[in-house]
């Protein structure tokens, strides 16, 4: 895994402008074969995202470009750990899941389809696992809790209140999203929903602006498409013309996302 201990060693690049986010929005991204996107951001503001095409290379797109990390992946969730460091959760082609994280790269387990991590507010980390009989399992620091049969991706995220939710796409291609607020279905057609939550903010550092919360949503048609509460927010790496925007550029739009609470340790 040289490839990627060379990648997650390079320089940290300098922060790009933010500004508040504005409300939900969704952006129409050019078409590409992804069965399994995932966004990042840096405590810099920085955006990153992480694609799984249909030959199984893994690349990372961001503002310089796109950047081929690796092959004989096939699933690729980004995390950030409680000290704000860029984590990777891998799915490998022959069912292998490991992770790679600042103490290195770590085998966890095999028989796997799709994996995340995510550290609730008190720093511990919850991984939820959908295994190759389509059952998902989630391991924390309470134990291990089933989470569902007939799934075919699940990614976790943070939540306002600091627990752990989770995005879950069952086999009939039907997306649901759970928390503390309840469950709600989020559509059909879908692969995978991966959701980043930008927690940084939460933690004591308000001048970062509200909280940034992207979903990247891969269509059965193999389609990509991102909702992000930055409503003007251009692909990172796409060179859509001499007004493209650093990732986490807001262009001035001085709207607040709604539900951002700052008031204690976590969400």
């Amino acid at each position: 895994m040289q490839w990627l201990r060379q990648w997650l060693r390079r320089p940290a690049r300098r922060a790009a402008p933010r500004a508040l986010r504005a409300q939900l929005g969704v952006e129409q991204l050019e078409r590409r074969d992804v069965p399994s996107a995932s966004t990042f951001i840096d405590l810099a503001g920085n955006r990153m995202e992480f694609d799984v095409d249909v030959n199984q290379h893994l690349i990372e797109r961001d503002a310089q470009g796109e950047h081929l990390l690796g092959n004989g992946v096939e699933f690729a969730h980004a995390f950030r750990d409680p000290q704000g460091r860029l984590g990777v959760d891998l799915v490998f082609s022959n069912g292998q899941f490991a992770v790679f994280d600042a103490s290195g790269f770590h085998v966890l387990a095999n028989n796997i389809l799709t994996a995340s991590t995510t550290f609730d507010a008190n720093g511990h980390a919850v991984v939820d696992l959908v295994f190759t009989n389509h059952t998902a399992l989630r391991i924390s620091s309470a134990g291990a809790q089933l989470l569902g049969n007939n799934v075919l991706t699940v990614s976790n995220f943070r939540d306002e209140a600091g627990n752990v939710g989770l995005e879950i796409v069952f086999t009939n291609h039907v997306a649901f999203e759970i928390d503390s607020t309840g469950a709600r279905m989020l559509g059909n057609g879908l692969v995978s929903i991966i959701r980043f939550t930008d927690d940084f903010v939460e933690v004591g550092h308000r001048e970062r602006g509200p909280r940034q919360v992207v979903r990247d949503a891969v269509f059965i048609n193999a389609h990509h498409e991102q909702f992000d509460n930055d409503g003007v927010h251009e692909e990172p790496g796409d060179d859509r013309g001499a007004g493209e925007v650093e990732p986490g550029d807001d262009h001035g739009d001085h709207g607040t996302e709604t539900g951002d609470d700052h008031s204690g340790p976590g969400r």
